[in-house]
């Protein structure tokens, strides 16, 4: 491997898998003596990322009620709805009794009100219901029921569940692995802009999976993501430029990417920034931030960060 900041890296991408819910959860990032050890923990992607919460539909949106009474005669109101057989009303209401939003929480009514839309053929619902499925909310947790409900979505459009979809296929939840069909579902929702897809079908060109190994490609669907924010997507370009993978090596624009994700609070970005830092990767050497940025990942629960700086704190 070449030598960085006097630290031995492996020449080869470190990819870790671990599946949380119905996604196929990579992270991205060095391997090396002080930076990583063999017994690399893969980041946690908050679950918004794999499941957007519940949403009323863009013209159920009301202003936020300003006293207790209002909000009692909104929820009423909704009910009303719901029962009257509305479906974008059916759907709100299971997303109040998921989040307790104006009345208790109640998983197994947030399921029913979710299943009564879906079953009206509603893609956000048919969306919530399959998460429920999937999670166990409200429900003892089926990953196949959650995969019927996942492709009912996505075959209305809905992003989301083309992305969830087409985990499923990519990891074999819930129905037998096919990742050509899966890098099919991430392209559908890729191309349609939905960052998530983008940075996943980036993942399968990389890895060959379901693909030819083409990692040009990958570079173009990371700054397809990255360029909308997604911090993954941003970390991996880092990693890119860093080692010279499919672009050309530039330290300073692999810390830039770096410093877009660890703005957005991702630890993994945090602590490779901080290691930037410390050995003048891209910028100044500088001591102080390189613990600064590495005390950001610890707070997060980064183990890689908190070895880091206890390596760093044993230097002289």
């Amino acid at each position: 491997g070449g030598s960085l900041g006097g630290v031995i890296c492996s020449p080869f991408f470190m990819f870790t898998r671990v599946l949380i819910g119905s996604l196929d959860i990579c992270t991205l990032g060095f391997f090396g003596e002080s930076l990583y050890s063999p017994s690399f923990a893969p980041m946690i992607w908050h679950s918004e990322w794999l499941h957007e919460k519940a949403k009323e539909p863009v013209s159920e949106k009301k202003e936020p009620v300003s006293n207790k009474k209002a909000a009692e005669e909104d929820i009423t109101a909704l009910m009303q709805k719901a029962e009257e057989g509305d479906a974008n009303s059916q759907n709100s209401l299971g997303y109040n009794y998921e989040y307790g939003v104006g009345v208790s929480s109640d998983l197994t009514k947030a399921v029913y009100w979710y299943r009564k839309a879906a079953e009206q053929n509603l893609a956000v619902a048919q969306f919530n219901l399959a998460r429920c499925y999937y999670y166990g909310k409200g429900m003892e947790a089926d990953h196949s029921s959650a995969f019927k409900w996942y492709r009912k979505a996505a075959e209305q459009g809905y992003l989301a569940a083309m992305n969830n979809l087409a985990a499923m296929y990519v990891s074999g939840v819930g129905v037998a692995r096919n990742r050509e069909q899966g890098v099919a579902w991430y392209r559908k929702a890729a191309e349609q802009g939905y960052a998530l897809a983008q940075c996943n079908l980036g993942d399968c060109y990389y890895n060959g999976y379901g693909v030819k190994k083409d990692h040009a490609e990958a570079v173009k669907w990371y700054r397809k993501a990255a360029g909308q924010g997604h911090a993954n997507a941003q970390s991996t370009l880092g990693y890119f430029y860093l080692h010279g993978i499919a672009v050309e090596k530039d330290y300073t624009v692999a810390v830039q990417w770096f410093q877009k994700a660890a703005a957005q609070n991702y630890a993994l970005a945090q602590n490779n920034l901080g290691y930037c830092y410390e050995h003048g990767l891209g910028v100044a050497k500088d001591r102080e931030k390189a613990i600064f940025w590495y005390k950001k990942a610890m707070a997060q629960g980064s183990d890689l960060a908190r070895r880091n700086l206890e390596n760093l704190r044993r230097k002289k």
